[in-house]
C-alpha cells in the first residue's frame, strides 16, 4: 500500500478480472473509460454540425415478470423497430448508434431501459418520434404486452453537448 503526498492511499499489483458485467471494481473503471470515449465521439459529431438524439425505450413491467423476459423483450426491441416501415426512415438518417442497458429492480419488479445514442446525418423530425413510438408499441403487443406508457415508454431528446450524453 502506498500513501501519496495528498495523503491518499492506493493498492497496486493486484490482478483484475476485466469484467464490466460481474465485477463492481472493474465495471466502474471500464464504464469511466467508455464514458470518456462516448463523450469524445459526441463532441466530434456535434462539432461537425451533425445531430445527436438520446432515445430511451422501456416497457410496462409488473411484479412477477422474469428478468429474462423483460431483458429479451427490450433488448430485441431496438432491432425490431429498426426493421419496420418507420425503421427504414430512421436508418436512412442514422449514421450509427451506441446502445446501453440500464436495469433496476423495485416494487414493480424488474425495470429495464435501453438508452440509444443516435448519430444522425439528417435532422430528426417529430414524425420519426411518432413512428418510433408506434413501432415500439407494435413490438410490445406482438410479444404479448400492453403498449408502452405515452410519456415514459419512448423518450426522445436532442443532445446538445457531450454533457447531455
Amino acid at each position: 500500500m502506498k500513501l501519496t503526498e495528498e495523503r491518499v492511499s492506493h493498492v497496486s499489483g493486484f490482478q483484475v478480472c476485466g469484467s464490466v458485467h460481474a465485477c463492481p471494481v472493474c465495471a466502474s473503471k471500464i464504464r469511466a473509460v467508455r464514458a470518456d470515449e462516448i463523450g469524445e465521439a459526441a463532441r466530434k459529431w456535434l462539432g461537425e454540425g451533425h445531430e445527436l438524439m438520446m432515445v430511451t425505450l422501456t416497457m410496462p413491467h409488473d411484479v412477477g415478470m422474469s428478468l429474462a423476459e423483460v431483458w429479451d423483450t427490450v433488448a430485441e426491441g431496438w432491432r425490431a423497430v429498426q426493421q419496420g416501415r418507420g425503421g427504414q426512415e430512421l436508418r436512412r438518417g442514422m449514421a450509427g448508434f451506441i446502445r446501453a442497458a440500464d436495469l433496476t429492480h423495485g416494487m414493480h419488479g424488474w425495470h429495464f431501459h435501453l438508452h440509444v445514442l443516435v448519430f444522425l446525418e439528417r435532422p430528426w423530425t417529430e414524425g420519426l418520434t411518432t413512428r418510433l413510438r408506434d413501432s415500439w408499441d407494435r413490438w410490445l403487443m406482438r410479444r404479448g404486452y400492453r403498449a408502452a406508457h405515452r410519456t415514459h415508454g419512448v423518450d426522445v431528446r436532442p443532445v446538445r453537448d457531450d454533457a447531455g450524453v
